[in-house]
């Protein structure tokens, strides 16, 4: 957990963003990517969430609680992303995100 969360000068980061990492990392949804993959990962999911479940955030910041529906929810989109979105460049051992172009150019649409 040493590489999430971290925040540039004057760049703070809303604390729905942070329950949602501190979330992924302690469920066990980050363990099986590199320590070197988590920021950029970080970056990424936020972007999936704000782009495809926005609801997300906006639940946390209102309920202030993660209940059974939201842990649901946020388990669902982690591991969508995971599989859809985000992949390790294994030859590098870097992270690569996943782009609709290059997933269509991959099945042959």
């Amino acid at each position: 957990m040493v590489e999430i969360l971290k925040q540039g000068q004057f760049v703070p980061l809303p604390v729905e963003k942070q329950v949602l990492m501190i979330y992924a990392g302690t469920q066990g949804l980050l363990d099986d990517l590199p320590v070197s993959a988590l920021l950029r990962f970080e970056a990424e999911l936020y972007k999936y969430v704000e782009q495809k479940n926005p609801e997300i955030f906006s639940t946390i910041r209102e309920k202030k609680v993660i209940d059974d529906e939201l842990k649901k929810t946020i388990n669902k989109v982690v591991a969508e992303f995971k599989s859809k979105r985000f992949v390790l460049d294994e030859s590098k051992g870097a992270p690569a995100a996943k782009s609709e172009k290059a997933e269509k150019v991959k099945k042959g649409k």
